[in-house]
């Protein structure tokens, strides 16, 4: 729906609850690489790959409910343009 400050803002509180939830991290790596905050989404990235090494966009897209492939695509594209294979 690109809602993308609304989004940050609630990955924002699920991390103020739990810093070790790898969703909001790697949702917010997408959001900021969409937006062309390429820092902060390196930075997400980072931290993804540091809390799970093995994580995989491939994984990720295997296991996405999101029917809509042109949305679904563009958001792992941006995953892989933060730094996430």
């Amino acid at each position: 729906m690109e809602r993308y400050e609304e989004a940050i803002a609630t990955c924002q509180k699920a991390l103020a609850v739990n810093p070790h939830f790898l969703a909001p991290h790697f949702l917010l790596a997408g959001i900021y690489s969409l937006l062309g905050r390429e820092e902060e989404a390196q930075a997400e990235a980072a931290i993804v790959l540091k809390t799970s090494p093995n994580f995989s966009v491939e994984t990720l897209r295997q296991r996405s409910v999101d029917r809509d492939q042109v949305r679904q695509e563009r958001f792992l594209d941006a995953l892989r343009k933060a730094g996430l294979k």
